[in-house]
């Protein structure tokens, strides 16, 4: 812990014009955004893409997943901040964003890769690309996330609602789990699963998983709406 007391040969007054300015920069600091506040704004942001789809946003899919990849990265730093609030700060607004996020974009971007770009793999590679073993891989990975988020959005309801966790260190395991497997999965996807899928679909495949994506999410904002 760092000492509050001045350093040995220093005045334990305050400089004078220190002390005609503390009260215009008390003031500052008031009007200044909380950690809490920049996290939350950021927690929004990364919801915000689906309000505001650009027009080309799924004719190239593979791009789209690779962004949701960087989304998720982002994702998980804010998992990792929230768990530092936890014991200081209400965190009800955060805990609903991140809530929105998890039980929203994320099974969207696994019904992506497991509904469209899996039996368009399958239809494509080669026995030289070694694709049972990559699509075993992000089968198991995307089956342990699937566990981990269901653990955590139990917490997460009961803070959104404002109320207290009963267990709070589980949600901290879980979210600490979640975050590691979840960076090493993304990262592996990015540089094992996207490049196979570059390598191999076909313009005209790409156009098919792009329009169902685009049809998964119009039928995800329906049926909250």
């Amino acid at each position: 812990m760092t000492s509050t007391n001045p350093p040995v040969g220093e005045p334990d007054t305050a400089p004078e014009t220190a002390l005609e300015t503390a009260p215009e920069s008390r003031g500052e600091a008031a009007n200044q955004p909380s950690d809490l506040d920049a996290l939350i704004a950021e927690a929004r942001t990364l919801l915000a893409h689906r309000d505001s789809p650009e027009p080309d946003t799924f004719e190239d899919p593979l791009a789209f997943i690779r962004n949701d990849h960087a989304r998720q990265m982002r994702m998980c730093n804010l998992l990792d901040a929230f768990t530092e609030k936890l014991e200081v700060e209400p965190v009800k607004p955060l805990a609903s964003a991140l809530l929105e996020y998890l039980t929203g974009d994320l099974p969207l971007h696994t019904q992506d890769e497991e509904r469209d770009l899996r039996p368009a793999l399958e239809e494509r590679c080669e026995p030289e690309d070694g694709l049972d073993e990559v699509l075993k891989q992000m089968t198991k990975e995307h089956e342990l996330n699937r566990d981990l988020v269901s653990f955590m959005i139990e917490d997460l309801e009961a803070l959104a609602d404002g109320r207290a966790l009963s267990n709070p260190v589980r949600l901290l395991m879980n979210v600490k789990e979640f975050s590691e497997t979840q960076r090493q999965h993304v990262t592996w996807e990015d540089r094992v699963l996207l490049p196979l899928a570059r390598q191999r679909l076909t313009a005209d495949d790409l156009a098919k998983i792009g329009g169902n994506m685009a049809a998964r999410r119009d039928e995800s904002d329906a049926e909250t709406e």
